[in-house]
């Protein structure tokens, strides 16, 4: 007698006895879920699906069902289709899970008033959220105070993540420099403080300099500190000089008794 997993030849076609079961595979991105969907056929409908295993499906029987969320690795699964009469057959199919993209920002530093270019890695395409709002891997920023910009990247199997990078933003330095008054054609010394380094209109390269005013009246040298962040600010010194030629005489009034 025939059972039902024998198959007979009808017309020169082997015919199989019993249900058969397909499973399509899917791929998907990890956390982003799926579904399988089970036909059975060759068979007395209805058809009764059951998972195997159930862990990572929406539910052990039926179909379709759902593949969740927490399913981040490639897995396997085996259904088993019954139809009205008992005969079953069993399928196996794969979930190929692709893993998300690792999306990077590098942080970066900069001076107020300062722009700059922030840049993505780890995807093929790009999208930033506000405040940039725009489509590829580098785009230029200029924030006023320390801003932390997210960007979603793509990968070449459509998988999408996110990542995030600051801009930090660095106060510009307070330079302070010293005016005196002093002889003409004498040296005069000036003194710069709030930066690391120096840089003078008159060449020079430390704190301190001397200038040397040929005329009577004022003149003015101006500096440009840096900072330990590479921040610039600049200051004016405001020279005065003297005619220190003839001396000056001071009188004290004062008190005569009769």
């Amino acid at each position: 007698p025939l059972k039902w997993k024998d198959t007979i030849v009808v017309g020169g076609s082997f015919v199989p006895c019993g249900p058969t079961v397909t499973v399509p595979p899917i791929t998907i991105c990890a956390g982003a879920g799926g579904t399988l969907t089970a036909t059975g056929s060759n068979g007395t409908a209805p058809y009764i699906y059951t998972w195997n295993p159930a862990t990572g499906l929406s539910s052990s029987t039926g179909s379709p069902v759902t593949v969740l969320t927490s399913v981040t690795t490639t897995s396997t699964y085996t259904v088993t289709c019954k139809d009205n009469t008992g005969a079953s057959a069993t399928a196996t199919v794969t979930v190929t899970v692709n893993p998300l993209p690792t999306i990077t920002v590098a942080p970066v530093a900069v001076c107020t008033g300062s722009c700059t270019n922030i840049t993505a890695s780890g995807a093929s395409t790009y999208t930033w959220a506000a405040p940039v709002s725009a489509n590829g891997a580098t785009q230029n920023v200029c924030p006023t105070a320390s801003t932390t910009y997210t960007v979603t990247g793509t990968d070449s199997k459509g998988c999408t993540n996110t990542g995030t990078g600051t801009v930090s933003v660095n106060p510009l330095p307070t330079i302070t420099v010293t005016s005196p008054t002093g002889c003409k054609d004498s040296l005069i010394s000036i003194t710069a403080s709030g930066g690391t380094t120096y840089s003078w209109n008159t060449g020079g390269t430390t704190a301190t300099i001397s200038v040397q005013p040929s005329a009577v009246g004022t003149s003015t040298y101006t500096v440009t500190g840096t900072d330990g962040n590479g921040c610039k600010n600049t200051a004016v010194s405001t020279v005065t000089a003297v005619d220190c030629s003839q001396p000056t005489v001071t009188v004290n009034s004062g008190t005569v008794c009769a």
